[in-house]
């Protein structure tokens, strides 16, 4: 299993470009925007997650 993040409270326009710039230098696989504001990020591996935590 690949480690998953959750954002929430997202802006309702956000989109997949302005998550992966959060996240750019971390390996990202896969991210599903739902249209409640919420997203899930998956990362390929637990140091990039722990990464992500900090941002």
């Amino acid at each position: 299993p690949f480690p998953c993040a959750r954002l929430r409270n997202l802006p309702y326009d956000a989109a997949l470009e302005d998550i992966l710039i959060l996240f750019q230098g971390l390996v990202v696989i896969d991210v599903v925007i739902s249209s409640q504001g919420d997203a899930f990020v998956i990362f390929a591996n637990p140091m990039d997650f722990q990464m992500a935590l900090q941002r």
